[in-house]
């Protein structure tokens, strides 16, 4: 089985994803940014500032592939945590669909701007002119919809602890 934890950057996927792993330990994790940075030698932020969006995202793409073909084809257990942008390319949110059991991880506006202060540098998405509100909000305006859509389960992480959330992941796919 491969439970995928999605939603916007900063809503506690990593996080999650490593409680819910103490939880589940047969299961592995694998966080989909650390794999595209594992495999390039560079960080995402460097991809970014080098390469651009386009082609980061078409490493997440491939990445996304790779995956299915590594992960789903054995029939291993992972617990697969995706880069905020993952689920914005279709052909990514069809295969997810079609071949995971996706937890979004629903956060408001108000926790993600508390969550990422101080992230900009780190985070390409949110680096730039407008202040950090502005950019969040211009982004989960595209994004809110899709995550929803592909979903096969919404979690509202608000005010929860990480490890409540884990566990009612957990509790979900036992």
């Amino acid at each position: 089985m491969i439970i995928t934890l999605s939603g916007f950057m900063g809503c506690g996927k990593s996080t999650v994803g490593r409680l819910l792993q103490e939880r589940l330990p047969e299961f592995e994790l694998v966080d989909l940014d650390e794999f595209i940075e594992e495999g390039d030698g560079r960080t995402i932020a460097e991809i970014f500032a080098e390469d651009g969006e386009k082609a980061f995202r078409e490493m997440e793409a491939d990445a996304v592939e790779c995956m299915m073909m590594v992960y789903g084809a054995t029939g291993r257990d992972i617990i697969l945590s995706l880069g905020g942008g993952t689920l914005m390319n279709a052909e990514n949110a069809k295969t997810l669909m079609a071949n995971t059991e996706i937890f979004y991880l629903r956060a408001t506006i108000d926790t993600l701007v508390e969550n990422l202060q101080g992230a900009e540098d780190s985070r390409p998405m949110l680096s730039g002119g407008e202040d950090l509100r502005t950019k969040i909000e211009g982004l989960m305006r595209k994004r809110a919809a899709t995550y929803e859509k592909v979903a096969h389960h919404i979690i509202d992480t608000d005010g929860r602890d990480c490890g409540d959330v884990a566990q009612e992941i957990a509790d979900s796919v036992r």
